[in-house]
């Protein structure tokens, strides 16, 4: 029979059975990331943890030495392997796989299997515990014993291996500034079970007691945070699935409390100072330089459809993707921000609009676009009753120009005189080519008078320039035809008075504005 001081039990008896209730309900939560990176590992870390923590409180209420064995044995069910469950989560998570290689697992759990069932049958050889007995002290029983050769291997393992999970943490955490807020709680997690196991084995806890139920019970929320409050196995895993598949694209993914969880090289291309804040900062207080101003990373992402990006003086366009996070079509509430790099595609968009409204020789509107222009400008105007005027002109004899300097002169002809015409017009004016060697120019807010004064400035100019040649230089003359919008008409009707005009021009002797 196995007999226990259930009826006082010692408080130390009672503080590991608290712990072990909190590892209960950390156990459960973890059960449910159990198929994420890492989570099976902090599964069977906690549950070893939990046999370790109930067995040691039992043992030291012990009545007697059979009953604290026999909890020992049950405690070495657990202690054994919780640090190669340790270093398996460490592992998994820092290189973001689930598994670890089946060689060097195995190779790891020779020695925990060994402790295991040499501690089991300790009394048959003395490799373990030499002549175990049991002593009482401030209401604890303590199990003493001699320790043999093996008991220093199992403790040089533990060692060993958890120093590893602590090395490989710190490894991380100077190479990759990105983790640094989550490698820091690896670090802090393991840091506790690796002082604990040096100061009970050198014999420095307090009246022989073994204190690494309480530092793996401090372990155990250190974690915890990590899991949940970071979604550490939780967005993580998931969003590196999105990661892999789309590698071409710049991705950044945040939590439910929009903080940032991970991003990729593309995104450090697109914002370079994005290095500059840690995992874990919320987007809404990262503001990156773009374009002269600063832009704010949630605004950015969230207002946007497409946005420009000023790279070394070269403008990108990006299109930007939002994705809801699902595990096993779960939603888990973080989002992943897909931008692609959709410059070529918006530069062929600006190629074919100029293709399609742009005259091919002179560069100003093509007719179908000025056309257009213009018939806006007079809904506009109707609307909002306001002037509008309408040019149109041409080249006097054009066609000797042509016959007599040839076609390529009279297109250039026809290049020098727009140059020359856009130095005299407003910004908001329109200039198209209607067709051959004439022009269609549109005056928004521009009375009759004020048109004919442009018309005539435009004629002067054309008349007094001369036009470089490859076989000389040219002086040509145009005529100039103009009408202001009245109440009612169409553009139609304002184009015919316009032409109307410029045929007076060309009867009155040309080089005339009508």
């Amino acid at each position: 029979m196995f007999e226990l001081h259930l009826n006082s039990l010692p408080s130390f008896s009672i503080l590991l059975l608290v712990i072990a209730a909190f590892e209960i309900f950390f156990t459960a939560l973890a059960f449910h990331q159990r198929r994420t990176v890492g989570g099976s590992s902090f599964l069977c870390l906690m549950l070893a943890m939990i046999v370790y923590t109930v067995g040691y409180a039992f043992e030291i209420a012990s009545a007697d030495l059979h009953t604290a064995l026999f909890f020992s044995d049950i405690q070495y069910l657990g202690i054994p392997f919780i640090p190669f469950f340790l270093y398996s989560l460490v592992r998994k998570y820092l290189t973001n796989t689930n598994s670890i290689p089946s060689k060097l697992a195995v190779f790891l759990l020779i020695i925990p299997l060994c402790t295991f069932f040499l501690h089991l049958t300790l009394f048959k050889h003395n490799l373990f515990y030499i002549d175990p007995s049991l002593i009482f002290k401030d209401g604890c029983s303590i199990l003493q014993f001699k320790k043999g050769a093996w008991y220093y291997i199992d403790s040089a393992y533990k060692i060993i291996l958890v120093l590893m999970s602590l090395v490989y943490s710190v490894f991380r955490f100077a190479k990759n500034k990105k983790y640094r807020n989550n490698v820091s709680l690896i670090i802090l997690a393991t840091t506790f079970p690796f002082l604990g196991y040096v100061l009970y084995i050198a014999e420095l806890t307090p009246k022989y007691i073994d204190i690494n139920p309480l530092v793996f019970g401090a372990s155990c929320p250190i974690l915890a945070i990590a899991i949940f409050h970071l979604s550490l196995f939780e967005i993580v895993p998931v969003a590196r699935d999105h990661i892999f598949e789309n590698l071409d694209h710049g991705l950044l993914v945040t939590n439910t409390e929009n903080k940032m969880v991970d991003y990729n090289v593309s995104i450090k291309s697109m914002f370079p100072e994005i290095e500059n804040y840690r995992i874990g900062t919320n987007i809404n207080d990262i503001y990156l330089q773009n374009r002269g101003k600063k832009e704010n990373l949630f605004t950015l992402l969230n207002e946007n459809k497409t946005f420009i990006i000023n790279n070394y003086g070269l403008e990108h366009y990006y299109n930007i993707k939002r994705n809801h996070i699902s595990n096993n079509n779960k939603f888990n509430g973080g989002i992943i921000y897909i931008l692609s790099d959709v410059t070529e595609e918006k530069t062929l968009e600006k190629k074919l609009h100029t293709m399609a409204t742009t005259d091919a020789l002179t560069g100003v509107e093509n007719r179908r676009n000025i056309i257009e222009v213009g018939e806006k400008a007079l809904e506009y105007a109707m609307r909002y009753k306001r002037e509008m005027s309408l040019l149109i002109f041409d080249i006097d004899h054009y066609k000797n120009i042509n016959d007599t300097w040839g076609h390529q002169s009279g297109d250039k002809v026809l290049m020098g005189m727009i140059q020359l015409c856009k130095q005299y017009i407003r910004e908001n004016d329109s200039l198209g080519r209607y067709g051959g060697d004439e022009f269609i120019l549109i005056l928004p807010e521009a009375s009759h008078s004020t048109a004919l004064i442009v018309a005539e400035k435009l004629r002067k100019a054309i008349a007094e320039t001369a036009i470089s040649l490859e076989k000389g230089r040219i002086n040509v003359t145009a005529s100039f035809g103009v009408a202001t919008l009245i109440k009612g008409e169409t553009f139609n009707d304002l184009f015919n008075r316009a032409d109307q005009q410029l045929y007076r021009a060309k009867s009155a002797g040309r080089n005339h504005v009508c």
